[in-house]
């Protein structure tokens, strides 16, 4: 009897064990999931979008400048920090002067005529002498090339140079990297509005910044090597590539190309992961890990659309559910009537429509203000498919619900659900061929 109660007792300590052991590995395994990387600052093949942005004139040159020499240059500058956002978090010069140093935010280039050709000097050391800085030499012609500016840039170095940036109401140093080239044209403007000399001289010295820079990381997940690349300027805020290590990064209007932004969910191998935040200083990226095996509802190919109700141009609302019925696809196609690629592409939808739509549905939801011109346009071009409207201002911050929720920014977008709601294609007027020869493939087979 004793030996039995042992053996019970030696059972129960080993089941116990067991079980602790098991919540202190599922603890640890579910904490080791979230995902930490490490970013550093890269330009060469960009897969994100370069910014351009003009240096702007001084009237005049401040005696504090230095290597300047007096006959036919002006001083450029490009301003980083907006001084009305640093007046919103409590900045002045005296401040950051004390947390920082000399405050860094405005990029000065020097530029002129020297020898019958022109120059370029940019301040990369932030003291205001040019004289120890790189002196770019180039013929004058260039600056009323009409080449593409990625052809064009090959013709000028890199200038790294060190800032300081203001992101969520913070000012942190950051590493950039700059190339400058001349384009008397940046400005589109009549001779009149240049009267005189010195402002004819401005247009013809002017120069332009391509900030080519941009964070990439790193990491591991299920055994695979990922990278990540995520854009510093524009007017998005910070969107994420994803790909795996032997991968490329998709082109631009590719359609296996898909940007993310902060808060998004995105599943990597069998995994999925909110992207939590991302931190300048130093700069890393914070992947959050999800304990959930699908999503519920999303808007990138693969995920299942909500069922949205639909106010049509003629009063005849509807669901994208109901316009399925008896169809193998439906085409949801998001435009306008001021969109001039959408009203481009009106003839092909005609003829898609004429062509599949005893096994298409094709819904158009026009983005205006005002349903008048929607219903001239769709009699005048018989569109005979169902029309609907969305309510808004095309270019107001504030997104009608299903323009944000399926992440509509470019006019034409062309959504394809299957009879589930899932979505099984996504493009815009870049991909519409592709388009058509997915759906003639998909209804033929």
């Amino acid at each position: 009897m004793k030996h039995i109660k042992l053996l019970v007792v030696k059972i129960l300590l080993i089941t116990l064990s067991l079980f602790l052991l098991l919540i202190i590995n599922s603890s640890c395994k579910k904490e080791k999931r979230d995902i930490v990387i490490a970013l550093s600052t890269k330009a060469k093949e960009s897969p994100i979008k370069i910014t351009v942005k003009p240096f702007s004139f001084m009237d005049s040159i401040p005696l504090d400048f230095k290597g300047v020499t007096p006959d036919s240059v002006f001083i450029g500058y490009i301003e980083l920090v907006n001084e009305k956002l640093l007046k919103k978090v409590g900045g002045n010069s005296g401040f950051f002067n004390r947390n920082y140093g000399d405050f860094k935010s405005t990029i000065y280039c020097l530029s002129g005529y020297k020898n019958g050709k022109q120059f370029y000097v940019v301040d990369a050391n932030h003291n205001k002498d040019f004289s120890d800085d790189k002196f770019i030499e180039f013929d004058k012609k260039l600056a009323h090339d009409k080449k593409s500016m990625p052809q064009f840039l090959d013709r000028f170095p890199d200038v790294r140079i060190i800032v300081d940036k203001l992101a969520e109401n913070k000012i942190y140093r950051d590493t950039i990297i700059i190339s400058l080239y001349p384009d008397a044209n940046y400005f589109t403007y009549p001779d009149k509005f240049t009267p005189d000399n010195k402002e004819r001289l401005k247009r013809d010295l002017l120069l332009a910044a391509a900030f080519k820079d941009y964070h990439h990381g790193t990491f591991v997940t299920s055994n695979k090597e990922y990278e990540v690349a995520i854009n510093k300027y524009g007017f998005k805020e910070p969107y994420f590539i994803f790909k795996k290590k032997k991968d490329d990064f998709p082109e631009f209007n590719s359609l296996e190309r898909e940007e993310y932004i902060v808060f998004d969910t995105i599943q990597l191998e069998n995994d999925y992961f909110k992207i939590d935040s991302i931190q300048y200083s130093p700069p890393s990226l914070k992947l959050k890990h999800l304990n959930i095996e699908k999503l519920s509802t999303g808007f990138r190919k693969g995920d299942i659309s909500k069922n949205y109700n639909l106010e049509g141009i003629y009063d005849n609302n509807s669901t994208f559910r109901n316009l399925l019925y008896r169809k193998k696809l439906l085409l949801i196609d998001f435009w306008g009537t001021w969109c001039i690629p959408c009203r481009k592409l009106t003839p092909e939808l005609v003829a898609l429509n004429k062509e599949y739509g005893r096994d298409l549905g094709l819904v158009s939801l026009a983005f205006e203000q005002d349903v008048e011109p929607v219903r001239e346009y769709v009699s005048v071009n018989k569109m005979n498919w169902y029309h609907g409207i969305i309510r808004g201002v095309p270019k107001s911050a504030k997104k009608p619900k299903i323009i944000s929720d399926l992440r509509i920014e470019a006019y034409p977008t062309f959504i394809i659900l299957d009879s589930d709601l899932k979505i099984v294609f996504r493009g815009n007027g870049n991909n519409f061929n592709e388009m058509t020869d997915f759906i003639k493939e998909f209804l033929t087979e």
